[in-house]
């Protein structure tokens, strides 16, 4: 719980200094949900990822890396809570951004093939 703590306490600053929808605070609140997930609080990284969403489809547009790596992380956390079917157009997105705006073979582009080959397949067992 001290990661949370200082994350907390850093989450505060930022949204007081900055606003709330600096794009800075997506990567802050991508870093609260990364640390709900990790102690298995998997509804509270949720609800930080999609904050984090939110800012980034606002402040970067919808072609921004950022935003695709965001895309990929939600795909992540809704796969590891048994919802694929919810995932597959969450890192649909994320493959399509990354290839438009990443030079071909970038190692974004292969890790978020990756993640799509594995949910389309855990879709493909759900039915």
């Amino acid at each position: 719980p001290a990661a949370l703590l200082w994350q907390m306490k850093d989450t505060a600053i930022l949204e007081k200094a900055l606003g709330e929808n600096h794009p800075v605070l997506a990567t802050t609140y991508n870093n609260l949900s990364a640390i709900y997930q990790a102690q298995g609080d998997l509804q509270a990284a949720l609800v930080w990822q999609q904050k984090a969403i939110a800012i980034r489809e606002k402040a970067l547009g919808e072609n921004h890396p950022d935003l695709a790596i965001s895309f990929l992380n939600m795909a992540a956390l809704l796969d590891k809570m048994d919802k694929p079917t919810e995932a597959l157009p969450l890192i649909q997105r994320a493959v399509a951004i990354f290839q438009r705006s990443l030079p071909e073979g970038h190692s974004s582009i292969k890790t978020a093939l990756g993640w799509l080959k594995r949910i389309q397949a855990r879709v493909a067992g759900h039915t």
